[in-house]
């Protein structure tokens, strides 16, 4: 089961969102020499962090995706609570202009407005779906240019292969992840039973 972050849940500021990496790193003994070599695709993180109070009636929100994920058994459907939209300026119905292979680390699109703009950091879904699509960041400035085409540098490179004319979303882009640190979940209420606090969990993307 799928379960989707709601836009409107009240979210700390210090929410996070990150990448965990999975690399090995062999060393010589005598020379000192390093070796890096990737072991898995990076994956994102999202901490998810509830106000410092609710009102009991704003918590159920809170209580309701925690108890529905299930521990780890069902997936969330999240994106980054405290940046959902792009900085830059580029909108519209954007999609790839080109084919795209497994391991490139530029995209290509078209649709978008002409002069908008692409700012580092900027995130955007390719496609949709469970295990059939990514969420990458712009690690580059870049400014559309005549019929809405633009090119920019993005990590981590694609995990699949992507056809012409696959949808690419800038609002609200959607990682799906299950929840680590701990199965238990639980909340703490004030003296009159009219606030609520303690609610947070920590994931990381999966795609199966």
């Amino acid at each position: 089961m799928i379960v989707t972050l709601p836009l409107d849940l009240p979210v700390a500021s210090d929410c996070s969102w990150g990448q965990r990496r999975f690399d090995l790193a062999c060393g010589s003994e005598t020379t000192g020499a390093e070796q890096v070599r990737l072991l898995g695709p990076p994956r994102w993180t999202l901490k998810l962090v509830q106000p410092a109070l609710l009102r009991t009636s704003e918590a159920g929100r809170w209580q309701a995706l925690l108890v529905q994920l299930r521990g780890r058994v069902n997936v969330l459907a999240g994106y980054d609570p405290v940046q959902p939209l792009p900085v830059g300026t580029l909108r519209g119905s954007l999609q790839l202009a080109n084919v795209h292979a497994a391991g490139t680390t530029t995209l290509a699109l078209s649709g978008g407005t002409a002069g908008g703009t692409v700012r580092m950091g900027d995130k955007f879904q390719i496609g949709s779906g469970l295990g059939t699509s990514q969420v990458v960041m712009a690690v580059a400035d870049a400014t559309a240019g005549p019929g809405g085409l633009v090119t920019f540098a993005v990590e981590p490179p694609l995990r699949l292969g992507a056809p012409k004319f696959t949808g690419v979303v800038w609002d609200h882009p959607i990682t799906y992840f299950r929840r680590i640190g701990g199965n238990a979940v639980s909340w703490t209420y004030d003296k009159r039973g009219t606030a609520v606090r303690g609610m947070a969990a920590d994931f990381l993307e999966t795609w199966s």
